[in-house]
């Protein structure tokens, strides 16, 4: 199940992005990921409710994600993106997998704009 089609945002060299993504909370959560889209696919974050984060690059994970329970029984997974560069332009993959309803993914197409854009 997808939440919706892909989202394209826009953002300015040096800007700070953050991407979010909610799904409703019915059963349970398994865990949630952020991932950037590539040939073999690029792990970001994890975060499971019992083992907590993992974050694939050496910084600590609460500058890179935030995991909140929303009022409304939602639940927030967002991905902190510091100081973007073109380099950062890409897909980028949210994705829950939640008991019983399987797994919801939602994709943002990040492009950086430069100055002859």
């Amino acid at each position: 199940e997808t939440f919706s089609a892909e989202e394209h945002i826009y953002a300015l060299p040096g800007s700070d992005v953050n991407l979010t993504c909610q799904a409703q909370k019915k059963g349970f959560l398994v865990q949630m990921q952020w991932s950037k889209v590539t040939d073999k696919g690029d792990l970001l974050a994890v975060y499971h409710p019992e083992h907590g984060f993992y974050c694939a690059s050496q910084g600590p994970c609460r500058s890179l994600v935030a995991f909140r329970e929303a009022p409304g029984n939602v639940f927030e997974w967002t991905l902190y993106l510091r100081n973007v560069s073109s380099s950062m332009t890409g897909k980028y993959e949210c994705s829950f997998t939640l008991y019983p309803e399987g797994i919801q993914t939602k994709v943002y197409s990040l492009k950086i704009q430069t100055n002859g854009e």
